[in-house]
């Protein structure tokens, strides 16, 4: 009996330690240790931590996303969190363990709230002071371009950041990415994946580069312009879009009623006009553009044409061809057109038919029928060439980039 009573005295310490460890509230005997550390805080470089409050953003485009701001490493069996934040954070945490707590902003949140952790009768606490920003979340840097034009431009950004306008280069960026803003609406971008149609064959020191499946992203987007207008594009990701397509094109009519490729060929028996017999062979579906490959050949070229199809009146076409290698003569030759131009406007020679204006740019004069000399038949890669169709009127050729800059977001207190 002396012995049970022994073992149960030697016992009860232990038992007032675990009790005391234990219980979640109320005043104990024994305390182990702090309940819990508040390390300091790493914030991003765009927010700030100063003298127990967070400076942070928050975003009309969407949650801003701080992961691992708040540190706090826990000692006992179980912290409290009590918060006028809306921020998505726990209601408890177990310990022991250090955690790393992500805060969620949500979008247009401003103002001030406190995060405090309970346990007994600690407490310790964070405050926060939300600033809003026209800014897209979760990034610190965008590049404002100021671009100046007039009517609908279908705009494409290449992975290397040059900025190409109907698939004419006519800039470049510091950087890429798929979310661009103007003013204070994000604009519809779509992906659209570009490779090379000959790989390691240069026409003018340059690739021939074409939407194919399985290529690299060029990030695409239509922007209405009537003057200078600023837009900045964020190195983010591409924001999921639910649109109908926009209409295809139906290349190959549009190809045939405008002679592309036709060219004139000496033969044995007679002076033969060739032109290719398109069909399509793919087609990439989206919101922005659709776009359709179509290809074929002849006697004397191969084509290799790829419609682009917008929902604003205007759509446009990026062909190469492959002439043949052998050398002879000719006194025709169409890239495009079924009749002669019918005047410039800048670099481009301007079809007007049927209510739509067609602007042609290629390195070859695009439409020679009947010369009074025969000429030497051009060999090899030619393009690329670029016809760009207008039924709205407003088209006033391509845009101009007026300035560049990169713009880094800074704490704001």
């Amino acid at each position: 009996m002396r012995q049970i009573k022994r073992f149960f005295v030697s016992l009860l310490p232990f038992l007032v330690f675990l009790i005391s460890v234990a219980s979640p509230s109320g005043e104990y005997v024994f305390k182990a240790a702090q309940p819990a550390l508040l390390p300091q805080p790493s914030p991003p470089p765009y927010a700030a931590f100063r003298n127990g409050t967070f400076y942070l953003y928050s975003s009309p485009f969407g949650t801003w996303r701080y992961p691992g701001l708040i540190p706090i490493d826990v000692e006992s069996p179980l912290v409290y969190v009590n918060s006028d934040c809306p921020f998505g954070l726990p209601t408890y945490l177990r310990g022991p363990g250090e955690y790393r707590l992500d805060v969620f902003v949500p979008p247009g949140y401003q103002g001030a709230c406190r995060v405090e952790f309970l346990y007994a009768s600690w407490k310790a606490s964070f405050s926060f002071r939300v600033k809003e920003i026209d800014w897209y979340p979760n990034v610190d840097t965008r590049v404002a371009v100021v671009i100046n034009g007039s009517g609908w431009q279908l705009l494409q950004l290449a992975p290397d950041g040059t900025l190409y306008a109907w698939n004419v280069a006519v800039g470049q960026l510091p950087l890429d990415g798929c979310v661009v803003e103007r003013g204070g609406s994000l604009l519809v971008t779509q992906p659209i994946p570009y490779a090379q149609l000959a790989p390691g064959v240069l026409v003018s020191g340059s690739p021939l580069w074409i939407p194919a499946k399985g290529g690299a992203p060029w990030y695409t987007f239509l922007l209405d312009l009537s003057g200078n207008a600023t837009i900045y594009v964020y190195p983010a990701p591409c924001l999921e879009v639910k649109a109908p397509p926009a209409p295809a094109v139906d290349v190959p009519a549009i190809a045939s009623s405008n002679n592309i490729g036709l060219i004139g060929a000496p033969r044995p028996t007679a002076y033969l006009l060739a032109k290719p017999k398109l069909s399509v062979a793919y087609t990439i579906e989206g919101p922005v553009a659709t776009v359709v490959a179509a290809n074929g050949s002849s006697i004397a070229d191969a084509v290799y044409i790829y419609g682009f199809g917008t929902s604003v009146g205007m759509y446009s076409l990026l062909y190469y061809v492959d002439f043949t290698p052998t050398a002879y003569l000719t006194s025709d030759l169409v890239l495009f057109g079924s009749r002669p131009p019918a005047g410039r406007l800048g670099p481009f020679w301007v079809f007007p038919q049927n209510g739509t204006t067609y602007y042609y740019l290629g390195p070859m004069v695009p439409y020679t029928r009947n010369a009074p000399l025969p000429f030497g038949a051009p060999s090899g890669w030619a393009g690329p060439f670029v016809v760009i169709a207008d039924r709205t009127g407003r088209w006033g050729g391509l845009p101009q980039i007026v300035s560049v800059s990169v713009e880094r977001l800074r704490p704001w207190s």
